[in-house]
């Protein structure tokens, strides 16, 4: 999906359960990303509820570890 659909569809409050951005853009990827961020999860939930992984930064066990 384009980023401006993507974008439209968070806005709206139908944000998929998975997004994966990627691109040669990292501005547009980043803010995005951002958008999503402060669309989806309150500000006071962030420092316990909310955890973020860049790519090639995160390991599987990692992932896991937060999801479980």
């Amino acid at each position: 999906m384009k980023p401006a659909e993507l974008r439209k569809k968070v806005t709206s409050g139908s944000c998929p359960s998975l997004v994966c951005l990627y691109g040669e853009e990292t501005w547009q990827r980043d803010q995005l990303l951002e958008h999503i961020i402060d669309r989806i999860v309150p500000p006071d939930a962030r420092d316990f509820n909310f955890s973020q992984f860049q790519g090639r930064q995160a390991g599987g066990r990692d992932i896991l570890e937060q999801i479980q």
